[in-house]
């Protein structure tokens, strides 16, 4: 448009605004007071970016294997004992672990452990067994058949002692993290279809498991009923335990620990255990912190679904946000199906996208962000944040653009301008 023909610019717009005159809603948003939005590019730290988290080391959650087995309570041996336990000539009846043990095949009787540490054998009084290893416990059975003034049996008479069964804990698993949620369609391909539509009821499976000593820890608690916790729990681990020095269970009881009333003084104590950490920020967890004992209940949560809102020019619709990683807003105007090309002749897409974030007290704030800036400056790019709403919108020089081109058509607006 040249120098001289300034005076066509008022008369476009007035006939623009007659013309467009029946999209009353179009006018009145070129007329509308500006939102108090902060830019994007002013916004601090913490408003912009969302930390990424990745699982924690997985060998975190379970216990330091050791080289020796200590016998306790509960623990069965394998004894065979010449003319004892078993026949002279007799061969030593061999018992096959179960599928799942990690115990070799055992060689004898079987003999329980009893709840005060010792063994019952016959012709001699109990012998103590607590803490010692197979050999060691071995080595003292032997003594006492074959030491003494008149030793019951002799010294080339066979004493076999082998672990047959491991003593188990008993614990409890309640998992909520099994019901259907809009997680599962992070990934899906068909991103118009990426609209929540189902959540966790926090409906929780309960499971009792025997675990083996040794084994006795979260991690072998997760993967028997379903692995670690996925995209619908919690990420961390709540484990509610039996205060110390408590026999449990007690007669008629019930095998869940409980919030006692002030008339026993019972209260379960609880402890939360990590499974997933800030990327870059390894977490540490104590072998305590992930040992189970006798009655402890293992208890993972079901999570709110994380989903961030749209509106506008997007319509109305609600999505999932990764649960690992940061979701920048150009990002997530694509899962909404918005396309990102406002430049050409239709320009059926706005690139003025407010987005209303709440702060922790509940109050909340408006963000504005230029989609045409944010395309070619990743620092324009902010993450969305759980419970954010997405207005896209046009800005009003693209408004004023559109009006006149469904209006008076491309052609007649080149026209009127004399190009």
């Amino acid at each position: 448009m040249s120098s001289t023909d300034w005076y066509r610019f008022p008369l476009i717009v007035g006939m623009i605004f007659l013309v467009g005159a029946d999209k009353p809603s179009a006018v009145a948003q070129i007329l509308r007071a500006p939102v108090n939005a902060v830019p994007a590019s002013e916004l601090p730290h913490e408003f912009v970016y969302r930390p990424q988290t990745e699982p924690v080391d997985a060998s975190q959650l379970r216990l330091t294997p050791t080289k020796e087995y200590y016998l306790d309570n509960g623990d069965v041996l394998g004894i065979f004992i010449d003319g004892v336990l078993g026949e002279f000539d007799q061969a030593p009846p061999v018992h096959y672990p179960a599928a799942d043990s990690d115990l070799p095949p055992s060689l004898g009787f079987p003999v329980v452990v009893q709840a005060d540490g010792s063994i019952s054998l016959p012709l001699v009084n109990q012998i103590m067994v607590r803490g010692l290893t197979i050999s060691q416990a071995e080595a003292r059975i032997r003594q006492r058949f074959l030491d003494g003034v008149r030793p019951i049996l002799k010294p080339e008479s066979r004493i076999l002692v082998s672990l047959m069964r491991k003593r188990t804990v008993s614990v409890y698993v309640l998992r909520g993290d099994d019901s259907a949620s809009a997680s599962r369609f992070i990934g899906r391909q068909n991103l118009s279809n990426r609209s929540v539509n189902s959540r966790s009821d926090d409906s929780q499976r309960a499971e009792r498991l025997q675990l083996p000593a040794g084994d006795n820890d979260l991690l072998n608690a997760l993967s028997r009923t379903g692995g670690l916790p996925g995209v619908n729990a919690r990420s961390d681990v709540r484990i509610l335990s039996d205060p110390p020095n408590r026999a449990f269970p007690r007669s008629g009881q019930s095998p869940f620990p409980r919030t006692g009333s002030a008339s026993d003084g019972y209260r379960s104590t609880r402890r939360t255990v990590p499974t997933r950490q800030t990327t870059g920020f390894p977490r540490s967890i104590s072998g305590s912190d992930i040992r189970l004992n006798q009655g402890d209940v293992v208890v993972v949560e079901p999570r709110d679904t994380e989903v961030f809102y749209t509106s506008g020019l997007l319509r109305g619709g609600e999505f999932p946000i990764p649960r690992d990683r940061g979701l920048d807003v150009v990002e997530a105007v694509s899962i909404a199906g918005g396309s990102l090309t406002s430049n050409g002749p239709q320009n059926t897409t706005g690139t003025e996208l407010l987005v209303i974030r709440r702060r922790p007290d509940g109050t909340q704030f408006t963000i504005g962000v230029d989609l045409n800036r944010a395309i070619s400056n990743p620092a324009e790019r902010i993450q969305v944040q759980p419970g954010d709403v997405l207005m896209l919108r046009y800005s009003p020089a693209e408004q004023i653009r559109n009006i006149g081109l469904q209006t008076l058509g491309v052609a007649g607006l080149r026209q009127l301008i004399g190009r």
